[in-house]
């Protein structure tokens, strides 16, 4: 908070102007400061921050008033922690363009004007930095009650709803500001009417600061928040405006059935949408600390806010956050196009999932990308263009996992886990390519209506009746070093021709075991096989299967393997580098990525947070190329570890090479 004193000459006293704190909604907060004078004179004005949230610098910019002769006007001390800057290039006068000082605690400047005529009123505008306000990340949260009916504020404690007194609460409707201490039963009487207010902020020492914003309305020109944001209605950046919500920030969602139907959003629940061109809601959490959204507490059933929509060229990007319990995160066609979102270490708890729509936006390009994300619930694709992707993801569908939805839509899957679905993995009606992707769920790995294609990965059916299932006039299935296993009934199940293999080496392998059909299909479709590994080989009378060349051994099932590219080529790195692993989270195998650009003793280790080694992956003399080390969980004595977090090692022993990762096992 900063308090702001003028000094009179009258009583020979500083005089209290105001007492605000900087606004969450732009990078700088506006504080207007008015005085009425009747005779030219120095006035001399401090400033001081409280010493719980000290800010880094602040800037003074002055404003035309009628009856003010502003071009007199100049600083003539300026005192910053006591010590005199005024002689220094820093600050030299009081003009359009301010001054900005930094690492402050306190400032006493003195203005000299000369005034047209007695009762002329000088104005100035103290932007204070927002980004530095500074609180203790794990204090105690508030809560805010806003009654529209009584036109008070009651503050309680988050967690024990206790009143808190002595809470500094601050309004702020766009024109008019109000500002006051709760009395010892917590409430706040403003004079202002509450049907009309957007804002409210609260400070307490030992609490971090809480935002209110309680109505439905767009967003001031750009905001920042961070620390608490108490959402009671929708929040809305339209056109050319940005709302970036800063590391830590934790905000709380209220479920109600009353809420503003912006835009054809979500009518019965709350909302956060970036509507129009340039238009952006921009979500800057750190592994450190991520940005929390969650319902506010006494809320009921499984999606109780809306969640998060870029609409009509709308922008979503989040990085770092956890979106718990809402309808799903959506980029959206609306009016004249589409939005686009960018979701990166992001968690989705409880969700319905996270989808791409642009019915009717095709002419505009429109994206939506996950990128090392955790989705509880589906990913959907509508009408969307080959800008879409999801890379490293973690997919926990219960029903399925994922859904391509027209017969234009491309999505390219990379690096994915797609587990604990029970009727599939997911439909495609578009193009989906999984590349060293793994499924595992007991639902087929997916329903093929159109175009879809395997490419070093793995598909376990956990004891479910089929691996994989191919509908009626599906152009294309294929599928490349990727293995089929534990399929109780059909390994795959086909209306339409498959291609694993037309002549061609694709390497993948079919484990049936006690499986009735490795393939079953109609009279006269064909199975494409060639260069296939099958434990045994079972298929339906009719069905024509291609299986020249078996392979003796399942190339994808190894452990280490060096990975080569589309064109069956080694790849061969500059550099040695040690990769992320993949999935991550993971369920029960991971795969790591490693690079060796030349001959080399090389390790490959996994180790325990208490420093204790698990197993040993890789440790042999290798020739250059990337490699990948598939490790299921298991220590040296081939017992499964329990979750956690483990810590994987590459050393090159005799070139000075060792970088070390994290990645969490989950079960």
């Amino acid at each position: 908070m900063l308090t702001v004193t003028a000094y009179d000459p009258n009583d020979q006293e500083y005089d209290t102007l105001e007492t605000v704190p900087p606004r969450m909604m732009s990078d700088f907060a506006y504080i207007y400061l008015s005085q009425d004078y009747n005779n030219s004179g120095t006035v001399t004005v401090k400033l001081y921050w409280a010493e719980k949230y000290p800010h880094s610098g602040f800037a003074i910019f002055k404003a035309s008033q009628s009856g003010m002769v502003i071009d007199t006007l100049s600083i003539s001390e300026v005192i910053v922690n006591g010590v005199d800057t005024l002689s220094s290039a820093l600050i030299t006068s009081l003009d359009s363009t301010g001054v900005y000082l930094d690492d402050i605690d306190y400032v006493d400047f003195r203005y000299t004007f000369s005034a047209a005529g007695a009762g002329s009123t000088q104005t100035f505008f103290l932007n204070v930095d927002g980004f530095a306000q500074q609180y203790a990340g794990n204090a105690d949260s508030l809560e805010a009650t806003v009654n529209v009916t009584t036109d008070d504020i009651t503050i309680e404690e988050f967690n024990t709803a206790t009143a808190v007194s002595g809470a500094f609460v601050y309004i702020d409707n766009g024109t008019t500001r109000e500002s006051g201490f709760t009395n010892v039963n917590g409430i706040f009487n403003p004079t202002a009417d509450l049907d009309y207010t957007y804002d409210i902020y609260v400070y307490k020492m030992g609490y971090r600061p809480l935002k209110v914003q309680h109505t439905n309305t767009p967003i001031y020109d750009d905001e920042i928040w961070y620390g608490d944001v108490q959402l009671l209605g929708d929040a809305i950046a339209e056109s050319g405006d940005t709302l970036t919500i800063l590391p830590g920030t934790r905000v709380w969602i209220k479920h109600t059935s009353s809420v503003w139907n912006y835009a054809n959003g979500a009518s019965n629940k709350t909302e956060l949408m970036a509507y129009g061109d340039n238009a952006h809601l921009h979500v800057f959490g750190t592994e450190e600390e991520p940005v929390m959204f969650r319902p506010s507490p006494g809320g009921s059933g499984d999606f109780q806010w809306a969640g998060f929509f870029a609409k009509n060229g709308g922008n979503f990007y989040a990085n770092y956050a956890t979106f718990e319990k809402c309808d799903g995160v959506w980029g959206i066609q609306g009016g004249s196009g589409p939005g686009r979102c960018k979701l990166v270490h992001t968690r989705h708890i409880g969700n319905q999932g996270v989808a791409g729509d642009w019915r009717n936006a095709k002419a505009v390009t429109g994206w939506f990308q996950m990128d090392t994300c955790y989705v509880e619930g589906r990913a959907l694709w509508f009408e969307n263009d080959d800008s879409c992707w999801a890379r490293a993801c973690t997919l926990n569908g219960t029903y399925e996992s994922f859904y391509v939805y027209t017969n234009d839509d491309y999505v390219d899957f990379e690096d994915c886990y797609l587990y604990d679905y029970t009727s599939r993995g997911g439909r495609n009606y578009g193009r989906a390519d999984f590349d060293e992707t793994e499924f595992d769920g007991t639902g087929p790995a997916a329903y093929n209506y159109s175009r879809i294609k395997f490419d070093d990965s793995k598909v376990d059916a956990n004891s479910g009746p089929y691996g994989l299932y191919v509908g009626n006039n599906a152009p294309l299935t294929s599928g490349r070093t990727t293995t089929f296993q534990r399929y109780s009934t059909y390994g795959v199940y086909l209306l339409s021709d498959v291609d694993f293999g037309n002549g061609i080496q694709r390497h993948n392998c079919f484990i049936t075991d006690d499986a009735t059909y490795t393939f079953y299909g109609s009279t006269g479709l064909h199975a494409y096989a060639d260069y296939c590994y099958f434990d045994t080989l079972k298929y339906n009378k009719g069905l024509i299967v291609s299986h020249d060349y078996e392979d003796s051994i399942c190339i994808p099932d190894t452990s280490l393997y060096k990975v080569t590219g589309q064109d069956g080529k080694p790849i061969m790195p500059r550099v040695f580098a040690l990769g992320d692993a993949v999935p991550n989270p993971f369920n029960s195998t991971v795969a790591i990525e490693f690079d060796v650009p030349k001959d080399a003793e090389v390790t490959v280790e996994i180790y325990n947070l208490l420093g204790n080694k698990v197993t040993t992956l890789v440790d042999e003399e290798m020739t250059a190329g990337r490699y990948k080390a598939i490790w299921d969980s298991r220590d040296n004595s081939g017992r499964t570890v329990p979750s956690g977090t483990y810590m994987y090692r590459m050393r090159a022993v005799d070139e000075e090479f060792e970088e070390t990762k994290k990645m969490t096992l989950i079960k």
